[in-house]
């Protein structure tokens, strides 16, 4: 680097253009091989499943194997093997993780988040070598979340798209899904973005947990957040900067997923 180091601090930034819909879910029934227990079966089979109702491709897999005609389309190529694009073991949460002196919390923590046994569960520290943030079990989203970017960061991995559940989180706490989305009008937006962690697959990869997504409006995901984005982006391509962000949502103006998920 060049000795400039810039920090952002973004924080409180209301999502607006809210609106979206409520559709009843289609039930769908099909024949279950008798050999399978039901029981290790996801709920979703009781509805519609997709890839976004799992955290790991061998539960994807099960499901697969359960029904071999493949009614969920869970194996687009009929190669045998189903929604390839998830990683094949979920991350385990362990507190010996914690990375106590990890680079994304530079400018420290901002709401002093904890990991122990005994942490506050709105206020839950997840740290990874790609980001750190807080979660809120009660809010279903990050209060924050803090990472660094520079040119260190950014390659040619390409968008790995595999949104999914974050296996991270302690036992109890409810993980938000893809598919709490579905119908609902918002965006499954980023908060570290995706083009921020191109250095390698697994990194991209991370971006798509679902404790680093918040509900959007498109317009605001698409539009300006994106733009905001970019242009820090722009800044590491063209000046070789280090950046430090700090991103969170406050507030509330609608909850999805019968209440666990609040739209900031």
């Amino acid at each position: 680097m060049k000795g400039k180091v810039l920090y952002w601090h973004v924080i409180g930034l209301a999502l607006c253009l809210a609106g979206g819909c409520s559709l009843l879910p289609m039930q769908a029934e099909y024949l279950l091989l008798d050999q399978t227990d039901g029981s290790t079966l996801p709920p979703c089979i009781d509805d519609d499943c997709n890839c976004g109702d799992f955290r790991e491709q061998s539960l994807a897999q099960t499901v697969l194997e359960a029904f071999p005609e493949d009614p969920f389309v869970l194996d687009r190529d009929q190669n045998g093997f189903a929604c390839e694009t998830l990683p094949l073991e979920v991350e385990t949460f362990s507190s010996a993780e914690v990375l106590t002196d990890n680079v994304h919390l530079t400018f420290g923590n901002p709401s002093n988040a904890s990991s122990t046994d005994d942490a506050n569960l709105s206020n839950f520290l997840l740290t990874r070598s790609q980001y750190a943030l807080s979660y809120n079990r009660d809010r279903g989203t990050a209060n924050w979340v803090s990472w660094q970017l520079s040119a260190d960061w950014l390659g040619d991995a390409d968008r790995q798209d595999n949104f999914r559940q974050d296996g991270g989180l302690p036992s109890g706490v409810y993980q938000v899904t893809p598919d709490d989305y579905r119908n609902t009008g918002f965006d499954r937006g980023h908060i570290v973005p995706s083009g921020d962690r191109t250095r390698s697959a697994q990194d991209n990869s991370a971006t798509f947990l679902m404790t680093n997504i918040w509900p959007q409006a498109p317009a605001n995901n698409r539009g300006v957040w994106r733009e905001l984005e970019e242009y820090t982006r722009d800044l590491v391509y063209e000046f070789d900067w280090t950046i430090y962000v700090i991103a969170g949502g406050y507030g509330g103006q609608a909850q999805l997923a019968s209440g666990r998920l609040t739209v900031p």
